[in-house]
């Protein structure tokens, strides 16, 4: 759309005013050219000035997420005219945000985010007024009130697709990944057969497969 929006009505001091020092944002948006001049809210939770948090795209086109009176935003601009996946996360120490499953940017912050029951969220546009309209889709929006992790990333910008990065996946029966398995630390094992091309880094017996490996 140019000027929907969806308000929360609900949310002022609900579980969306997270005042933790940890969150995430993620959503898959398709933005189209040209620009429209102003920044495009993807999820605003913040109170325009020092408490809150946001994700957006500015008009530079550049991810950019608020916590309170920080801002971050990415070197480069977020690709148009097809779904991207993006997020943006919070642990207490750092800001990072991801396109595509990709890290883009990071910024040390430390603290909680600051209470903003003053306004309630809105998906698609800023929540003090309709001046911030996202042009074009936003879809699958979640927050969550933890750091995602970089791997959780990686699977939710890419369904059916199963990361690894340590520990040990026991695969007695059959895991099927029709995007691929990514294996960069840790250990598969187990009797069971792995379904889908395998990206190894690790221990993996009996080794690398460029389609179908059946762990014996």
């Amino acid at each position: 759309g140019v000027d929907d929006y969806v308000n929360l009505s609900t949310s002022a001091s609900g579980a969306l005013n997270i005042t933790g020092n940890q969150l995430s944002v993620q959503a898959w948006i398709n933005l189209e050219l040209p620009m429209p001049g102003h920044a495009q809210m993807i999820f605003d939770k913040h109170n325009g000035a020092s408490a809150g948090y946001s994700l957006a795209i500015n008009t530079a086109g550049q991810l950019e997420m608020k916590i309170n009176g920080f801002t971050l935003a990415s070197a480069t601009a977020v690709p148009t005219g097809a779904f991207v996946h993006i997020a943006g996360t919070y642990d207490g120490s750092f800001v990072r945000l991801y396109a595509n499953g990709a890290q883009i940017a990071s910024g040390a912050l430390t603290g909680n985010v600051a209470s903003n029951s003053g306004q309630v969220a809105r998906i698609g546009n800023d929540n003090t007024g309709t001046a911030l309209g996202f042009v074009r889709l936003i879809d699958n929006l979640a927050v969550w009130n933890r750091p995602l992790t970089a791997s959780e990333i990686v699977g939710l910008a890419n369904p059916g697709h199963y990361v690894q990065t340590a520990g040990t996946t026991t695969v007695n029966g059959t895991l099927t990944a029709p995007n691929g398995t990514t294996i960069s630390g840790g250990s598969l094992v187990g009797t069971g057969t792995v379904l889908g091309n395998l990206q190894n880094a690790s221990l993996v017996a009996p080794g690398n497969s460029p389609g179908c490996i059946t762990i014996n």
